[in-house]
């Protein structure tokens, strides 16, 4: 990792910290499965700020709708509709959407339930909030 992804990987850490407190939102989410392929479309208000997780394996990320500020190779670029983005393997996406923004990302995997797509593909990391297929895992009261 060169010192440029070392600093954003650092602001990353801080916006989990400052967003922590704030109130979770229902993500509107769907999956789909065809032959080895994972799609997974997430539809996220204007105005969000989020934290992705972060990803064993290679992927797309695909911005269909709308348009955010995202971090990108140790940069923070606008991301509009039409964009495809190749994911390299422990990358985190953190931003913050413009405008109505869904994003869409596509991955390999041999699994075919949705708990063990997320064990093959997602990094493990105590401190999430929302779990597969963006469940809101607990309420902000539960974590106080």
């Amino acid at each position: 990792m060169n010192a440029v992804e070392q600093l954003m990987d650092e602001r990353i850490e801080r916006l989990i910290e400052v967003i922590m407190p704030l109130p979770r939102i229902d993500l509107p989410t769907m999956s789909f499965l065809l032959e080895g392929m994972y799609l997974r479309q997430c539809c996220i208000p204007a105005g969000t700020a989020f934290v992705g997780r972060q990803h064993k394996k290679p992927h797309y990320f695909i911005c269909a709708k709308g348009s955010a500020q995202i971090t990108v190779e140790g940069s923070i670029q606008l991301i509009k509709s039409g964009m495809v983005l190749l994911v390299e393997p422990g990358h985190k996406r953190a931003g913050v959407t413009v405008e109505d923004t869904v994003f869409i990302t596509v991955h390999r995997t041999s699994e075919t339930d949705l708990p063990a797509i997320e064990e093959d593909l997602v990094v493990f990391d105590s401190r999430a909030t929302y779990g597969i297929n963006n469940a809101l895992l607990h309420k902000l009261e539960e974590k106080l």
